[in-house]
């Protein structure tokens, strides 16, 4: 899959280092030679990539656990995890969960 699929899972890549700092979740890619950081909700959705997901899935959750319309937390993660693709610090999935 070389574009992100919304219906697909996605797990995070493997080689990405990943650490809290002042409350804010911090990665750097070795491979780009890159920072990025993450407020509360995208750290949210960082933790839930531990494990095969689509998009559908993590909204489920993030509506449950944040006060968030569905189709703003569709709009506003399928944003999110474009951009990680993009960045390639997520990938499609190996195996369906």
């Amino acid at each position: 899959m070389n574009t992100y699929d919304p219906s697909e899972p996605v797990v995070r890549v493997v080689d990405i280092l990943s650490t809290e700092v002042n409350g804010q979740t911090v990665l750097l890619s070795i491979e780009q030679q890159k920072y990025f950081s993450m407020g509360s909700t995208s750290q949210r959705v960082w933790q839930l990539l531990e494990a095969p997901c689509t998009l559908a899935q993590i909204c489920e959750r993030l509506v449950q656990e944040y006060e968030i319309e569905p189709q703003a937390c569709e709009r506003e993660a399928e944003i999110f995890l474009r951009d990680l693709w993009e960045q390639r610090l997520i990938r499609a999935s190996d195996t369906n969960h």
